[in-house]
């Protein structure tokens, strides 16, 4: 016999026929991801915690097995207790299918609590297990620690305002600096790449900032381009050739940032929206509308078929993320919510009413993106084509200094900000309007962090971020061995002293994906300190094949110390200085590069190190 499963038949009802629908019951074992109120405490600060979850309506569900588990690791689990839906244990309604239990966290220590709800069904031998949902648990900071982070930032803009129409911008800068590196309750501190804003890390916690932008400007510029961009075009073909995804990819592509991730036509699923999350640069090319409530719906590719229709089941019918329309899954403003986060980044929506209201803007700009562009009404594919078409072409321009290449600057490079036929919708942008694309591909190339965040380090162990001999900002690296002097109490050419000083190599790499920019410039500024001659001690410096290991160029080759005169003498201390090296990588375009530095090491005594600063891949 065949079974089939929606299937529908016509009924003659007074002279007109209407089709009706049957269906039947699609078992689906789910348990959705634990909700927590509140979602966090502090230390040592007892705290009743609520945790709920749905559990999806099946035949075979055990009612009396869901349960609580905590996760301290990915392959341990503890039982903390039965969920109950029965309008007890912080359960807000009896039978709806949300199972809740009330759990008193208690903790000594800082860190994530994962929580999660597990159920049993009859004839499965395991259990079907939620997502985790983490619980924060934090230092509370001292009134003295959230005094100093309230009023440092506000002092420190006063005193710098004061100074540099005294001294000047830079003198103004440099004298913020040592006072901070002074103040009690600062942890840390650094400069932006730029030199635009000093960021500041306070004892317990928490963050704050000084901007030090030059006068007449609106702030500090940010940067995005550190992670992946997306380029989603779920109507390409319909679009052509008015769709801007193309122009979009090819701009960025040339930039430091390097081309998107591209998901045209059929692909523009909904999970390829999903990977909107993390990405620097997101450009939409689809359709748009407006919901019934109000909310701005951007439409995907992805047909509403019964297999869809089980895969986001609750975020359609439960959490409200996912709408019908038209027979294909349109995202709401909550699936942004649930779904992406999002570091400075650039949002761009080429979709009718994108911009109508806030609903869709705010989703974006709530989880972490910086600007976002879109359209009040239904737009014209030609005038959205020529629209972000030319952003691009500003926002991608590394020929140009970022200062004239920010959100704002591109969106004044808009001429026309109406769309010329009707409706006439209106170009507009939201946000931060100080943002650029990252014109430098090292990460942490200062090494302002105070740490080799961005860096591998390999060797002795002998390598670290110190503030004792920076070129610029506060930091610097150190590569070698530097903590004792080898003189032989004074005297020149004296005996081994082993154990003084390692045999081999220390040294760092960080790995750069090249894009296909016109112009690749790497440059450095490095300073070798030692005891001992070139020919035993040295600083190499290389650019390799990250794939394959092979040598592409050595800006630096066995650079060391001069001693009275010759390479092999030792024993008496020399610095090459500061010097700064620039070489084009061009020639390497898109290809994945290894910046190393290495400093070699003869084991006999007399120490060698090198401090290497600003390391930097600009894109032009």
């Amino acid at each position: 016999m065949n079974h089939i499963r929606g299937f529908r038949k016509a009924i003659a009802i007074g002279g007109l026929s209407v089709v009706a629908f049957t269906r039947t019951a699609v078992a689906l074992q789910q348990v959705a991801q634990p909700r927590l109120t509140p979602e966090g405490t502090f230390t040592g600060e007892p705290t009743v915690v609520t945790v709920t979850a749905q559990v999806a309506v099946d035949s075979a569900l055990i009612p009396t097995s869901i349960n609580l588990i905590a996760r301290p690791s990915p392959n341990n689990s503890v039982v903390l207790g039965r969920m109950y839906d029965d309008g007890t244990h912080g359960d807000s309604l009896a039978g709806d299918g949300i199972f809740s239990l009330q759990i008193l966290v208690s903790e000594p220590n800082r860190g994530i609590l994962n929580l999660a709800a597990t159920a049993a069904y009859r004839g499965r031998r395991s259990r079907v297990s939620s997502p985790s949902a983490e619980f924060q648990i934090g230092i509370r900071p001292s009134d003295t620690q959230l005094d100093v982070a309230s009023q440092v930032p506000s002092d420190g803009q006063n005193f710098f305002e004061l100074r540099r129409a005294q001294v000047g911008d830079e003198q103004a800068k440099r004298e913020l600096l040592e006072a901070l590196a002074t103040e009690p309750g600062v942890h840390s501190f650094g400069t932006s790449l730029d030199g635009f804003y000093i960021w500041i890390l306070f004892d317990g916690g928490l963050r704050g900032g000084i901007v030090v932008a030059p006068s007449g400007t609106k702030g500090a510029i940010s940067y995005v381009g550190d992670s992946k961009n997306v380029a989603l075009a779920p109507y390409f073909s319909t679009f052509q050739p008015f769709d801007e995804t193309d122009n979009i990819v090819n701009d960025l592509g040339s930039s430091c940032v390097g081309a998107p991730f591209v998901y045209k036509n059929a692909d523009g699923t909904v999970d390829a929206f999903r990977q909107m999350s993390g990405s620097g640069i997101v450009a939409i090319s689809a359709h748009g509308a407006i919901s019934g409530d109000g909310q701005v719906v951007v439409l995907t590719s992805e047909p509403v078929t019964l297999a869809s229709r089980v895969e986001h089941f609750l975020d359609w019918t439960l959490y409200n993320r996912l709408e019908n329309w038209g027979g294909v899954w349109a995202i709401r403003p909550s699936f942004v919510s649930a779904y992406c986060h999002f570091d400075h980044s650039i949002i761009y929506v080429s979709a009718c009413n994108s911009a109508a209201n806030s609903s869709l803007r705010d989703a974006f700009l709530r989880n972490g993106a910086s600007t976002f562009y879109g359209y009040t009404k239904v737009v014209n594919s030609d005038y959205s084509y020529s629209t972000g078409t030319t952003l691009f072409d500003i926002l991608s321009d590394q020929s140009q200094m970022p200062e004239d290449r920010t959100t704002q600057k591109a969106f004044d490079s808009v001429a026309t900000k109406t769309d010329p036929n009707p409706p006439n919708a209106v170009f507009t942008m939201s946000g931060d309007p100080n943002v650029a694309i990252k014109g430098d591909l090292v990460n942490n190339g200062g090494f302002e962090t105070g740490d080799l965040n961005g860096w591998s380090a390999l060797g002795h162990g002998y390598t670290l971020a110190v503030a004792e001999n920076p070129l610029s900002g506060t930091e610097s690296a150190r590569i070698g061995r530097w903590d004792q002097p080898y003189s032989f109490y004074g005297g020149f050419r004296g005996p081994s002293f082993p154990g003084l000083e390692p045999s081999g190599r220390d040294e760092i790499y960080q790995d750069v994906q090249l894009p296909n920019a016109t112009t690749l410039t790497m440059s450095f500024d490095y300073d070798v300190v030692t005891y001992d001659g070139a020919s035993y001690d040295w600083l190499d410096v290389t650019v390799e094949n990250a794939n394959t290991g092979e040598v592409l160029l050595r800006p630096v080759q066995q650079i060391g110390g001069i001693i009275q005169g010759s390479p092999s003498n030792w024993g008496l201390f020399y610095t090459t200085d500061w010097n700064h090296v620039s070489v084009d990588l061009s020639a390497y375009r898109g290809m994945n590069v290894r910046l190393r530095f290495s400093v070699q090491q003869d084991g006999y005594g007399d120490q060698c190190a090198a401090y290497v600063d600003d390391v930097s891949i600009k894109c032009h």
